[in-house]
């Protein structure tokens, strides 16, 4: 992301949902209000389908979830299983990714240059109230990079985990 003139990283446009990955966002959105109801307090899409650049059957579908209140493991795991089902009835995506943060952890000013930049340079608000509003556009800097990428290797070693596990070749490629 490039900045503008003034220095500020960029804000994505609001451009129109690829008519083809309507039906699983409009999907997705109506079984997470089901599920988690007033404790969803926004819902917000990011990367290629938030972007207009979405490939039928090769992208999957990025959402992140802004909650009043944690899960329990138990929705944790209905998430998952929305998610599984979803997915294998719409060819359009090849998987369904949940990001999962609450509302107090998400406007806590020490969170700032993580869910701050996240949801105001990311992504797009499809339910409640759009926090990005909250935020003012960032300029780049090392505070973002640490605060978005600190747990890089962390991450990085749960999914080598992940893929050493797993043999099924097809669940590896969704890993």
């Amino acid at each position: 992301m490039a900045p503008d003139s003034n220095g500020f990283i960029r804000i994505p446009p609001a451009i129109e949902f690829q008519a083809e990955f309507l039906p699983v966002i409009t999907s997705v959105s109506e079984r997470l209000i089901s599920l988690l109801g007033k404790r969803l307090h926004s819902l917000y899409l990011y990367g290629s389908v938030a972007q207009g650049q979405a490939q039928k059957g090769v992208s999957d579908l990025d959402v992140c979830m802004v909650l009043t209140h944690s899960v329990s493991a138990s929705e944790r795991h209905q998430l998952a299983d929305i998610a599984q089902d979803i997915a294998s009835h719409y060819s359009t995506v090849c998987k369904i990714d949940f990001d999962i943060g609450e509302l107090a952890e998400v406007l806590d000013s020490e969170n700032r240059h993580s869910w701050g930049y996240w949801l105001k340079h990311h992504c797009r608000c499809i339910y409640g109230e759009d926090l990005t509003h909250r935020f003012e556009p960032f300029k780049p800097s090392k505070a973002i990079a640490v605060a978005v990428n600190g747990d890089f290797a962390v991450v990085l070693g749960k999914y080598i985990d992940r893929l050493t596990l797993q043999t099924d070749r097809n669940e590896q490629k969704k890993i």
